[in-house]
């Protein structure tokens, strides 16, 4: 009699999305393992103590309007950067994501609205747009 293979449940991601505790900034690179941090006024790299980062799970997700204020790319990477209207918190897409959500939303005069989750890529973690309606339950700060 032949076997019949159970269906595979999704593994759950093992990693985490590092935050500031200090200005709420999501971490990547050099900033998420807890060294360094980037300070876009002074430009030059911080200092972090792990005790200044908050960990998040991988599935938190926010409501948000951004706006989106530029973009920049690396010898291998490409990244968006928007800022949250309301809360002015500093959020980077990866431009595929970016041109995921283009399709899927409309964005006016540089503005767009949704949900947004989080994504790993490499050493990076960056926003990813999830879906143009807010739910009515927002993940709340930890």
């Amino acid at each position: 009699m032949p076997r019949i293979a159970k269906p595979k449940q999704p593994k759950k991601p093992s990693w985490k999305i590092p935050f500031s505790k200090k200005d709420g900034t999501l971490l990547s690179g050099h900033g998420a393992y807890g060294t360094r941090q980037w300070n876009h006024v002074t430009r030059q790299y911080e200092q972090l103590q792990r005790d200044d980062i908050l960990w998040r799970e991988p599935d938190y997700q926010f409501d948000a309007i951004l706006e989106f204020v530029n973009f920049w790319h690396g010898s291998s990477t490409h990244h968006i950067n928007f800022r949250d209207i309301i809360t002015n918190e500093k959020y980077t897409m990866f431009s595929s994501d970016f041109f995921d959500m283009v399709k899927a939303v409309t964005m006016h005069n540089g503005i767009v609205k949704g949900r947004f989750g989080f994504a790993k890529k490499g050493n990076s973690y960056c926003i990813q747009f999830r879906s143009k309606q807010a739910e009515e339950t927002t993940n709340k700060e930890e």
